[in-house]
């Protein structure tokens, strides 16, 4: 694999995302995985705050796959204090 071609991809990605974002408030997906990417440092400075707030936004929109996120960095204590109750209501919500 070429590091340099896989990176530019990412980041033509990354780039798109954050459009994507921009452009459709209510894209809870893009908003997901823009989430992702600071929460890994995908592309982006690592930068977790940012990450649990991306996941918040798209998990008060119903959004399954940032309420497993955001329950998942709760229970961890990332974002905020960890509070295993709030974990559990989110676990519960996007199983519904």
């Amino acid at each position: 694999i070429d590091k340099t071609r896989a990176m530019k991809s990412i980041l033509q990605s990354l780039e798109g995302i954050k459009k994507l974002v921009e452009l459709e408030e209510e894209n809870v997906d893009a908003i997901t995985s823009l989430g992702v990417c600071y929460g890994e440092g995908w592309g982006v400075e690592q930068d977790s705050n940012k990450s649990f707030k991306l996941y918040e936004k798209a998990a008060e929109r119903g959004y399954a796959r940032a309420q497993c996120n955001l329950g998942a960095t709760l229970s961890c204590g990332e974002g905020g204090e960890r509070d295993l109750k709030k974990v559990v209501l989110l676990f519960e919500r996007a199983a519904e």
